[in-house]
């Protein structure tokens, strides 16, 4: 009985050291992107990006949780929010470094495509306003004399 103690009690003593290392890496991933998306991409958009993260699906009239790359108190940052219905409820937008471990460790699978995500939408931007922002800063450097 001692000896199976022993063994079991070694086995659980790893396999949280190896969780805790996992975890302390998830947030150094999380602090990482944040600061890649805002200090090497320079990203700060208006609109935020979502993927589902939980989705109970026994229960409908539970909220959603997303991820999302938004201002809180003046800084983009990865946050979670709660969504009902489509609509986003509110004071539920946190940091995921404030985050539970599960959240954490499910949102770092999810990042690879929220970074597509978000190229796509950049893209999008581009493609929309690039003919109309040419047009009209040409138009204003005919017009005053200044630019290229």
């Amino acid at each position: 009985m001692k000896n199976d103690l022993s063994v079991s009690a070694r086995k659980l003593k790893e396999a949280s050291s190896h969780l805790n290392d996992l975890t302390d890496k998830a947030n150094q991933s999380i602090q990482m992107v944040e600061e890649f998306l805002s200090k090497s991409c320079s990203v700060g958009t208006s609109t935020s990006v979502s993927l589902t993260i939980i989705n109970n699906g026994r229960n409908k009239l539970l909220p959603e949780s997303h991820l999302e790359y938004k201002k809180i108190n003046a800084k983009y940052r990865l946050v979670t929010v709660a969504y009902r219905a489509g609509t986003e409820l509110k004071n539920t937008a946190k940091p995921l470094s404030d985050c539970s471990r599960d959240i954490k460790l499910a949102v770092i699978d999810l990042l690879p495509e929220f970074l597509d995500v978000i190229t796509s939408q950049i893209t999008k931007q581009i493609d929309s306003s690039e003919i109309v922002t040419e047009s009209v800063y040409d138009a204003m450097c005919e017009l005053t004399g200044k630019g290229e």
